[in-house]
Order: structure tokens, then sequence, then C-alpha cells
């Protein structure tokens, strides 16, 4: 009865349909449209096809093909000048070394007669195009010589020392005076081989410009240039005409020189295959394909158009009962439609005939919606998929650390008060996390020689390996060691677990992440972490490793002294003791040790060469032992102090004048960094021998910064800091620094009294502290900065307020390590420093009253 009833229900109903018929839609003149209309997408597309095939073709084959031709061209006369260049300077070497093992010269050289010599020398010299000077020296028998032009510098000293150590030092560039000239020196050996003397030849850079004369200029530009590590580059010379087509670098024979050739435009954009003529080819084919398609489209056009009006007259034939016409069509569907309409006007059609069409509702089944909703949720394994997982809050138990520590420069603390060992391995902690942060997954860590030195050192590790950082703990050894540990071993973040120059009760760290030496802020962040307990947890590695060795072997590589200096050093008792009288001997000189044993009590004064009552003993000793001078390193060995023959102290701006004068020498053009605490006497003297002088904010960390940035070769400040990148790494190294300056002293027949007589002699004072809060020194400075009136004074506000005079200077700034104000004053005489002193008092007080200025 329900499949009936079922089957009743599917059946249609028949019935006569309600709907109306719909309203016809109005036309939308889509059928207007022409023949050629519909031929534009094909043309369009052909034409795009064409152009693609061209641009492939052009692109892909020409252009490499024209590409090709260009760099032939332009390789071929590169290698040209190349070798042109190359086989000069061979020429003159191979008649250079002709020269120095020429028997004349061997029997000179073993005769050793003066007089002899210097004839031979002007003879020698008048033989070699375009020579200016030459010096023939027994062996280790060169010093410098002023009276020639050029004189036989410091750089050219070097290059002898070289020569004699077996090296063949290459042709360098020099500059005296504003004059470039070119630097060569042969070992001379005797009939054996053996070494015993040099050959140093000078010549005027035309030389050079006179050698290019053979090279077409109209082919491009060639430039010859110099540079040493450290330095700018310094352009030799230039031949041709520069242009602004792509610079090639060409092979240099020299190590020093870069060769770098600029193609002409006949070179540059010379061609073979002219893209845009292929272009006009490529055009002129699209036109002959689109044009018969163009015609053929019209001519189809007008065709169907006139069979179209043959129908339509035939059908309205049709309509008004005319007979059946016959016309000749030129499309075949019209003569079949003409044949249609024919036989319905013959046959016998009504309308109505045919059958009835009767709308049925086809009864349709509703599909089902199905919906199923899949609940996924993230297990808990799954959160560190990723290998990222959430620090733990601490490893240990959290503490009080005292913010007074986190100075400007370091951490420092006193001993089991305001630094605990808790407070040290939280500070680890902080150092491992923030070393992530940046990048860096291992930490070197050395120590100085203090009492609590290693148990601090140990802490520290503790907390350290505790962030998941990896520690290399290179023991117990003197800053400059760290610092290249980090070059050495490639890891570019340290700790140096010291308390510098304080007494022994105190002691903390030096912290370096990625390269840089943190300051201020980023100290500060270190103490907001611990506050916050923003540390990472993992489980690091320890590794022991000792670098001293590597540092000494690396600096005897590349110093070594011309002749044995007796030089007395003082270490204080620090750290500096383990490193210091072994270089100094391992450079050639003979070390009269003093206070070089480790002692963390710091037994005899404070190891702090900066004040001048530490450096009593030192005095003393180096007048009564007749040494030639005395060094005096800090605890940790990145600051030294020198004392004269005579017994005098030198000053760091004396210093670094004379060390200077050395680098700029050796490296035209090279830039030198000093602080804004030095002497004016500076800026002079590095632009006199061809330097770039730049005056920088006081204190290492900002200096080790700014020689990175400004690529100096030197940079010094007044504490006795001095950072060399030429031939070393540019961290602040007392160590190094003492060395170049035994070099430069061995090199000479003056004592270096006589050296520091030929400074200007000015008069100087101290560094003087005026008491101001943080807060309180940072106002005064800005109220200099926007009222202070210092007359015809050129001021500088690189940092605080430096005021130049023509007599004289003066500076006043914010002390980042303490709370005062810094001041300096130097002058031609007393009366210009008294009248510069006076300046800045009248101006400090119109600022702040209150201040208590000792001068």
């Amino acid at each position: 009865m329900a499949k009936k009833k079922a089957n009743k229900a599917n059946e249609p109903t028949k019935k006569k349909s309600t709907k109306k018929k719909a309203a016809p839609k109005k036309q939308t003149g889509q059928g207007n449209r022409s023949i050629l209309s519909f031929l534009y997408m094909p043309i369009v597309i052909a034409t795009l096809c064409v152009a693609a095939i061209g641009y492939f073709l052009i692109s892909f084959y020409a252009a490499p093909v024209d590409q090709h031709h260009r760099q032939q061209l332009v390789n071929a006369v590169a290698e040209t000048y190349e070798a042109y260049v190359n086989n000069v300077l061979a020429e003159k070497n191979t008649l250079l070394n002709q020269i120095a093992q020429s028997a004349e010269v061997v029997s000179l050289i073993e005769q050793g007669d003066e007089e002899l010599l210097l004839r031979a020398e002007s003879r020698i010299a008048a033989q070699i195009p375009y020579g200016l000077t030459v010096h023939l020296s027994p062996l280790r028998g060169a010093l410098m010589q002023n009276d020639t032009f050029p004189p036989l510098s410091h750089a050219g000293l070097d290059m002898i020392r070289r020569a004699e150590q077996g090296q063949n030092p290459a042709t360098e560039a020099h500059q005296y005076d504003g004059t470039a000239y070119l630097q060569s020196v042969k070992a001379v050996r005797d009939s054996e081989g053996t070494l015993i003397g040099t050959l140093a030849v000078t010549q005027s850079l035309d030389y050079l410009k006179n050698q290019l004369g053979g090279i077409d200029a109209r082919k491009g530009n060639l430039l010859i240039q110099q540079q040493f590590p450290g330095a700018p580059k310094q352009t030799l010379v230039t031949y041709g005409t520069k242009n602004r087509n792509q610079v090639m670098q060409l092979q240099s024979s020299n190590p020093n020189w870069t060769l770098t050739f600029q193609p002409a435009d006949e070179l540059a954009l010379s061609s073979i295959l002219n893209a845009n003529m292929l272009w006009l080819h490529f055009g002129a084919l699209i036109v002959l394909v689109c044009l018969p398609i163009f015609v053929a489209a019209q001519r189809l056009q007008a065709t169907l158009r006139k069979d179209a009006n043959s129908f339509a007259r035939q059908v309205q034939n049709m309509l008004a009962g005319k007979g059946a016409v016959s016309v000749d069509y030129d499309f075949a569907i019209f003569t079949s439609l003409a044949k249609a309409l024919n036989r319905m006007q013959m046959g016998k059609f009504t309308p109505g005939n045919g059958p009835t069409i009767i709308d049925s509702a086809m009864g349709r089944p509703n599909m089902a919606e199905i919906q199923q909703d899949v609940d996924v949720s993230m297990i808990e394994s799954d959160a560190d998929l990723l290998g990222i997982s959430e620090a733990s809050s601490t490893v240990a138990a959290h503490v009080d650390v005292d913010e007074s520590i986190f100075g400007a420069y370091s951490i420092a603390g006193v001993v089991g008060q305001t630094l605990t060992l808790d407070s040290a391995m939280q500070i680890g902690q902080a150092i491992g996390s923030e070393a992530y942060d940046r990048g860096e997954q291992s930490v070197i860590v050395a120590r100085d020689g203090r009492l609590s030195s290693s148990e601090i050192s140990h802490a520290l590790i503790k907390g350290l390996v505790a962030s998941g950082r990896d520690v290399v703990d290179i023991g117990e050894t003197a800053a400059p060691v760290c610092s290249f540990a980090s070059e050495h071993l490639q890891i570019s973040s340290s700790v140096m677990v010291t308390g510098d120059y304080l007494d022994s009760t105190y002691n903390g760290f030096k912290v370096v992440l990625g390269g840089a030496a943190l300051t201020g802020n980023e100290i500060k962040g270190l103490y907001h972490r611990i506050q916050n307990q923003n540390f990472l947890t993992g489980e690091g590695k320890i590794n022991n490793q000792k670098t001293d060795d590597a540092y000494l072997s690396r600096v005897s590589e590349d110093v070594s002294a011309a002749r044995p200096l007796k030089v007395v050093v003082d270490c204080g008792n620090g750290v500096s003791g383990v490193v210091a009288p072994q270089l100094i001997k391992g450079v050639g000189c003979h070390v009269l040790p003093l206070f070089c044993n480790i002692d963390g009590n710091f037994p005899n004064h404070l190891p702090n060469p900066s004040n001048p009552k530490n450096l009593q003993e030192l005095t003393r000793t180096v007048i009564e032992t007749r040494a030639d001078l005395g060094i005096a390193f800090d605890n940790s060995g990145d600051r030294l102090a020198v004392v004269s023959n005579s017994g005098q102290i030198i000053s760091a701006d004396k210093l670094m004048m004379l060390l200077a004068k050395q680098v700029v020498q050796k490296n035209p053009g090279a830039t030198v960094l000093y602080d804004v605490k030095s002497t004016f006497r500076l800026k002079a003297l590095i632009s006199g021998y061809g330097g770039k002088p730049v005056m920088c904010p006081s204190g290492h960390p900002q200096i080790r910064r700014s020689i990175k940035e400004n690529n100096a070769a030197l940079a010094g400040e007044m504490s006795g800091h001095f950072f060399y990148s030429d031939r070393w790494y540019g961290f602040e190294d007392g160590f190094y620094t003492a060395c170049r300056l035994l070099e430069l002293l061995s090199q000479q027949s003056e004592t270096l009294d006589t050296l520091l007589s030929e400074l200007p002699p000015d008069i100087s004072t101290p560094e003087i502290r005026i008491a101001a809060s943080d807060e309180r020194k940072q106002k005064v400075i800005e109220a200099l900065e926007s009222r202070g009136e210092f007359g015809v004074g050129q001021v500088s506000n690189v940092d605080g307020i430096r005021v130049e005079f023509r007599d004289g200077w003066g500076v006043v700034r914010a002390s980042r390590s303490t709370s005062n104000l810094s001041c300096r004053f130097e002058a031609e005489s007393e009366e210009a420093l008294r009248k510069i002193q006076s300046l800045f008092k009248q101006q400090l007080q119109a600022v702040d009253r209150q201040l208590q200025i000792p001068f």
C-alpha cells in the first residue's frame, strides 16, 4: 500500500501551465560585431607571440653574443694593461737586484767605509731611472737619515728590517713633505749567498707615469692605488680618461698595490649585433603576418554581407508570396539555408500541428546536509616542535644585586659586600642570556691575579653555562691576551674578570659581546635583566684552553727590535706580569723586571700607571741602571706609562705623537684617532705627515668602536690606552704598544729624551675633576653648549665642550665613570694656560655658581 502511494506520488501531474510568457529581453547590441572584431584577439596574440620570440632571441641569444664580444674585447685590452704594468715592475726589480748583487755594491758593503758608501750612493742614484736617493747599509746598520730628500724614514727602515729577516718587501709608495715617492729595498748577499746588507732606493713617482706612456690611453682609464691594512687607499697614478663604465680589477704583482681598469666607450659599448635593428626586423615581420590577415578579414566581411543581403531578400520574397528565386551564394551555408527555405515554401506547413508540450513537475528528493565538526588540539609535546622552549625564570634562588656596581665601562664592586658569588653567578646568567639574544653561543672568560678572581670567575662561568652558553676558560692572563683570544679562536664575546686598577678589595667584569665592549645603558641592561629574572636556561660546555703562547708568538712574528734595548718593566704585581717580561724579551730587548710576580694584595703600589706616585720606583730604577727606558703596565695590561732614560715621565700625549708619526710615515693617508683630552698638537702633526686626524669621545669602549667605524690605523687617549689596527687587531693593548715603541727606538741612533726634545714644549695639566652628580654634570654641559661664550675659540662638541685657541686649548666633559666634571688644559705658556683656565672657570660659574672649581 505504501509502495503504491509512493508510485502515485511520483507520477507527473498533467495540467496546463499557468505561467505567463517571459517578456523578450532587450537587445544589447552584442550582435553588431564585425568579422574583423573577431580577429582582433588572434592578431594581438600573434603579435605578442612574435614579440616574445623576438625578445627571447635578442635577450638570450643576440645579447649574450654581443656581450661576449664586448667582454672579449675589453678583456684583451685589460690583459694588455695588466701585463704592461707588471712587466714595468718586473724590469725595475730586475735592475735593482742586479745593482744589489753587483761586485761593486758587495765590496762596498763588506768594506763598510762610510765615505766610499756615500760617494757610491750618489753615483748609483744617477744610474737609476728617476732615482732620488740610494742608501747602502751593512746588516743591522741602517739608521734614520734626515739629510737627504726624501729621508730614510721609519717606513723605509721597516722595509730594511723585513729584508734583513729574509723577506722580499715589495715596492711601496711613501710620502714626505707632501711629495709621494717610490721606496724599494733589496738584500745584498756575498758570493756565498750570506746576507750582508741592504740597498734602499727611492724614485720619483714620475717613473711610473713615464713608463705607462706605451699604453694607448684612448682604450680606457688605468688606476694604480696602494693600500695597507687599516689605512685608506692612496692613488698613485691615473692614466687615461675616467668614464662611467664598470671598473675591472686587474692582478698586480705588488701585493700592496691594486690595478683597476675602466674601458672606454668604444670598447664598453661596441656591438656586432644591433638590438634596435633586430627589433625593426621583428616589427616588419609582425606587419607582414598581420597585413594579409587584415585584408582577408575585410574581404570576408564584404562577401558575408553580400550573401546575407541576398538571403534577406529571398526571405522577404517568400513572405510576400513570390515564387522561389535562384541566388548564387559565395558561402555554402547560405546556399543550404536557401534550399531549406524553398522547401518550406513548397510544403504544407501548418502552425500548431506539432505535438503538445506538457509541463510536468518532477519530484526531486532533497539532499540532507551532513556536517561533521572535527576538534583538533595541540598535544603538549608539540609545543617544542621547532626547538623553541619557554625559558625557566631562574636556575638558582634570586638574590638582590647592588645596582651601584653596574658602571659606565664595567661592573665593579667590593668583594663580599656589593659583589658576592651569588651575584656573580646571576651576572653570568644575565651576560649569557644577553649574548644569546645577540646571536652569540660561546664566551671566552679570563681572570686577573686578584685573590678573589678565581672564585668570582668560577661563579661567573657557572652562570654562563646555566644560561646555555659554552665557555672557553683561558685562565689567569692579561686583558690583551683575552682580546687576542677572540681573534685567535674566532669567538667574538668575552668577559675579563678584573678589578682593573682598583685596590685588592674590588673585583668585577669587563664584557665584550659580538666584538663590542658593553657600556652605559648596555651594562645597566644586565642589571634590569637580573631584576626581572629574564634568564635563559640550558647546559653549556666548558673548555679550558691557554692562549698566552699563541699571543707571544704572534707579537714576536710582527715586531722585532733592530738593536737590543735595556728596559725596566714594572707590572705592579698585576696579572700583566704573566706576559710583559717574556714578550719584551722575545722581541729582542734586555728586561729588568720590577714587581712582575703576581700578588693580589699589591704590596708595593697599585697597578695604576696613570698616578705618578706609582712610577717612583720605576723612575729610580731606570736612572740607577742606566736603562734606555722604563715601562709600567696597569693590572690587566691594557694601559701603559713610559719613563725616559733620564727618568722623565712621558705623557700619553707625547707618546701618541711619537707613535702617530711612525704609523703615518709608514701608511700615508692613514686615519689616526685621538680623544678630546689629548693635545691639540696631534692634529697638525698627523696632517703634516700625510695622515688624517680625527678627534673622538674619551673612553676605551668608544674608541674601540670608533677605530672600526673610521678604519683607523692607530688610536690613543690620555688615560694610556692605545689601539693599533696597523699590523694588529684594533683593541687596547699596552703590551703591543710597548713593543711598537721599542721597535721605533731601536731604529734610532738618538735616545728617547732626544726624540722628545724635538716635540713642542707645551705646558699641560693633568685631568682635573669637579664634583657634580650625574644629573647635575649633564645639565652643566648642556648649559655650556647653549650659553657658553668662548670668544674666538673654536668649539667642538664631540664629547663635552672642547675649545681650541691659537696658543692652547681646554676641555670640560661629563665623566662617564665617576660623579664628576672632567677638565684638562694645555697651552704654549703659563700665561696662556691661566687665561684659558680663567675663561673656562668664568663660563662654568655662569651656568652653576655652586660648583667647587679647583683652578
